[in-house]
């Protein structure tokens, strides 16, 4: 054989792995790795292969059947063991009547929030498609699929990858001459843009994987050779923003981060293709470098910041606070103000002083101290006119 795809362990610990060229399955029993047997599921011979592999709760295994062969070649057939490879069965056939000729399967992967099997079909504008089984294999649907030849028309069902949370779904384009982007769904009837990779961000999402705290991971490969580079992303809130965490320049076109495993104790591997290696990858390594702005006005006494890790670590456990209590401003620097019997005196720092003192006396809410100093002017006019009255009355007596 020339290679080796897919490989695969499920939940008895068996081994899985497909071969290149010659159309076979070759698995072990019981994690026993010196001792392997194979099978032929695949329809399309020699030219057939896995690229992924997937389980369902029950324990059923099933195989989507990828083809190297011609571009107008039909394999587009997902197989399903129950009884732990040994044998298979044809579950999906995209020649089936209600669905779309696609050449191979990219992917098939079992959702366990829902016990829905997802799977994606391409290649080309007219072969790609999203499709869903509500009832483990034994009938589907098409959720999304290619409209027109304008990859740019808004439609991006050729994926590659696909990622679950309890909430909403994920996948992963590699589409033609197009953005590639990551597409995010929570009903399975409206889908959005997630991530769209453009300029040296642009790269096929070949992979999407979860680790223990939840957080998404994509890995990229580059498309065009026009300077772009392969790439580690991530989200840490269900897809709403993502952090660019690894990078590397290729040399060519479909080289970068080509494979991301799943992640065990915190980590997991990635095999960039560039410099033919496989690194080990662990999150928990990076220190968060929190900056933060200052805090803002006080508005309904609250006031808030923002706070932001300069190195991306994505680990928020101990990210400072980005809200507290506060005392609206009163006055403006310098300005003297009564409230009630409250008298105030604005500092530089733009805090309020406050004391109660007899000059505020009864004045109502929001007079100001110029209002109480009018006041006593008034009266010591009146004193001073009274006293010049009396004065007046004694001389002339």
């Amino acid at each position: 054989v020339s290679g080796f795809n897919g490989l695969f362990i499920d939940s008895r610990n068996n081994i899985f792995v497909s071969t290149v060229d010659n159309g076979r399955v070759y698995y072990t029993i019981n994690g026993d790795d010196t001792q392997w047997q194979f099978s032929t599921p695949f329809v399309c011979g020699n030219d057939g292969e896995m690229w992924k592999m997937t389980e369902d709760s029950l324990g059923n295994l099933y195989i989507g059947e990828y083809s190297e062969g011609d571009m107008q070649q039909t394999c587009a057939y997902i197989h399903k063991s129950t009884d732990g490879g040994r044998t298979w069965q044809i579950v999906y056939d995209s020649t089936s009547p209600g669905m779309i000729q696609g050449r191979h399967i990219h992917i098939v992967k079992f959702n366990p929030y829902n016990n829905y099997i997802y799977a994606a079909q391409g290649d080309g504008y007219d072969r790609a498609a999203l499709i869903r089984s509500k009832d483990y294999g034994a009938t589907w649907e098409i959720l999304q699929r290619e409209t027109t030849s304008d990859w740019n028309d808004g439609i991006d069902a050729q994926y590659v990858s696909m990622e679950f949370t309890s909430n909403c779904r994920f996948f992963g384009t590699d589409a033609g001459s197009s953005p590639n982007k990551i597409i995010k769904t929570c009903d399975d009837i409206n889908f959005e843009d997630s991530l769209v990779l453009s300029g040296e961000n642009e790269g096929y999402i070949w992979n999407l994987v979860k680790d223990e705290q939840g957080r998404i991971y994509a890995s990229t490969v580059t498309p065009y050779n026009r300077g772009e580079m392969g790439a580690i992303w991530m989200t840490i809130d269900e897809g709403k923003n993502w952090i660019r965490l690894k990078n590397m320049t290729s040399p060519s076109n479909h080289r970068g981060i080509n494979h991301l495993s799943n992640f065990f104790d915190g980590y997991a591997f990635y095999h960039n293709n560039v410099d033919f290696k496989t690194y080990k990858f662990n999150l928990i390594e990076c220190s968060p470098n929190w900056q933060c702005t200052d805090w803002r006005s006080c508005i309904g006494n609250q006031q808030t910041r923002t706070c932001t890790d300069a190195n991306n670590c994505g680990d928020i456990s101990n990210k400072p606070i980005e809200s507290q209590a506060c005392i609206p401003l009163i006055c403006q620097n310098g300005q003297e103000k009564c409230e009630g019997t409250t008298y105030y005196l604005c500092d530089s720092d733009w805090r309020s002083k406050g004391q109660i003192v007899g000059k505020c006396g009864y004045l109502g809410q929001e007079d100001t101290i110029q209002n109480d100093i009018s006041l006593n002017k008034i009266i010591i006019i009146i004193i001073i006119v009274g006293g010049l009255f009396l004065f007046y009355v004694k001389r002339k007596k």
